[in-house]
């Protein structure tokens, strides 16, 4: 695969009026080449990739008429946080973030987790041997226990219903 990689693009051509974009921009060279790269081609540096084993595409979960609680859910100096969501019907739900580290949550409650985002090692109480878990699966943990999770690398995000509510 070809691209073309620029960290300063100056955006010219037919509906594009000149800008500075000062994020790295990528563009598949396969001919023919969009109009607003012509006349900027000198400031584009060509690179040959080959992407192997990419990144796991991010869950897209919609939630609609929730009620949400604007005041976060802090824990641990901020390493984990998240906002409460009441449904139509009641039901009460988290969505949040983990940052990478090495945490233990109690539960009053059964809870299900679901995985948006990043990777997860979650071992439950009692338990002798943790489980990964990535984008698109679930776990359970049964009322008055807990858990310990633990993320590497990038966050996790997540949203956590509340069974039995």
């Amino acid at each position: 695969m070809r691209m073309l990689r620029t960290e300063k693009m100056d955006l010219i051509g037919p509906g594009f009026p000149p800008a500075v974009c000062p994020l790295s921009f990528w563009i598949d060279c396969r001919p023919p080449l969009p109009a607003f790269v012509k006349g900027v081609l000198e400031k584009w540096t060509f690179l040959d990739l080959q992407i192997s084993s990419p990144k796991p595409m991010t869950l897209s979960m919609e939630l609609t008429n929730a009620t949400v609680h604007v005041r976060a859910n802090i824990y641990f100096e901020g390493r984990v946080i998240s906002h409460t969501l009441i449904m139509a019907n009641g039901e009460r739900k988290t969505v949040g973030v983990i940052l990478p580290g090495h945490y233990h949550f109690g539960t009053r409650q059964s809870e299900r987790m679901e995985i948006i985002d990043g990777e997860a090692q979650v071992l439950l109480d009692g338990g002798d041997k943790g489980t990964s878990y990535s984008v698109g699966q679930a776990f359970e943990i049964p009322a008055d226990s807990g858990f310990t999770i633990t993320v590497t690398d990038e966050p996790c995000n997540y949203v956590c219903s509340f069974i039995g509510e």
